[in-house]
């Protein structure tokens, strides 16, 4: 895996998931990304044994228990059932990063996203 300069994701938890969540393919090595950058990562996926062996990877990265925590709370929490929009850290109502209100940008990555899976991509207003 390319080097990259650590610090810019220091400070930061960043839930990884998707099919195979941390575990294995792109998923894996997005989660190698973002630790290599200082992140502290939440990762999910199908396989408990390859989750736990995925947490080892680096030392700062959450246990498949504690990176579930909130995703559990927010799911299971009654007090919560009509809230939406809201970002969460460690099962708490936070503030997210300025730069994650940016519309544009958010568009910007859709269309990306959706390019690199080959979707066509519906315009986002």
């Amino acid at each position: 895996m390319e080097q990259i300069r650590p610090g810019p994701m220091a400070g930061r938890t960043v839930l990884v998931t998707g099919c195979t969540g941390g575990t294995g393919g792109i998923g894996r090595a997005t989660a190698l990304g973002l630790a290599a950058m200082g992140a502290r990562l939440a990762i999910t996926g199908r396989d408990r044994g390859r989750a736990e062996s995925a947490a080892r990877m680096r030392p700062f990265m959450k246990a498949p228990a504690q990176g579930a925590a909130t995703s559990v709370h927010l799911a299971s929490a009654p007090d919560l059932e009509q809230v939406t929009g809201c970002y969460f850290a460690s099962s708490k109502p936070r503030k997210s990063a300025r730069r994650s209100y940016d519309e544009a940008a958010a568009a910007r990555l859709w269309q990306v996203s959706a390019s690199l899976a080959g979707l066509t991509a519906p315009a986002t207003t």
